[in-house]
């Protein structure tokens, strides 16, 4: 562990980030991490349960699985957003009073609900597929899976973009005052 610099105990007291913040987005990380590593294991099992066969042809449901993972996608986007909105706008002016620390714990419950809520959309479609590529052997279907598994991961979190996050819904209440 003394080498691991993904370590929280490494941060040296003082600076930032500090340790709750580190310790927040690590377990996000691994929420985020889970979710990718499922649908990839049921991916692999597909693979092998169907001797990695690409040669099957698609049908209505496979179709239906695209359209599935394209809605899936835009509305990753969209409905984050709405919980986004809905948890900033209740936000009151003594938010602007708190501390680096206190602000964010004010409003990480809100970025890390929103962010569990666009991998598991973009999961639910991801596994949909996974299922239509081991019934049918589409290799659209596993390509899709990889797409969608693709993005979970483009969506990983990180202490930075966590507090970049925080610090601009921030400025945004400073802004409503």
């Amino acid at each position: 562990m003394a080498n691991n610099p993904y370590d929280p105990s490494r941060v040296e007291a003082g600076t930032s980030p500090s340790l709750a913040i580190v310790g927040s987005v690590r377990t996000l990380q691994v929420i985020t991490a889970a979710m990718a590593m499922g649908v990839t294991m049921f991916a692999g099992f597909a693979l092998f349960s169907n001797k990695f066969a690409f040669d099957g042809a698609p049908n209505t449901l496979c179709w239906v699985g695209f359209a599935f993972a394209a809605v899936m996608f835009l509305l990753s986007f969209v409905i984050p957003r709405f919980k986004i909105n809905q948890g900033v706008k209740h936000l009151d002016i003594q938010v602007l009073e708190m501390d680096e620390s206190e602000q964010f714990s004010k409003l990480y419950p809100i970025y890390q609900t929103s962010h569990i809520i666009a991998c598991a959309l973009l999961e639910g479609a991801a596994f949909f597929n996974g299922f239509l590529y081991m019934t049918t052997s589409f290799v659209g279907s596993i390509l899709v899976v990889a797409a969608l598994v693709g993005l979970i991961l483009f969506r990983f979190p990180t202490v930075t973009g966590a507090s970049t996050w925080v610090a601009h819904h921030i400025e945004n209440v400073r802004l409503r005052r």
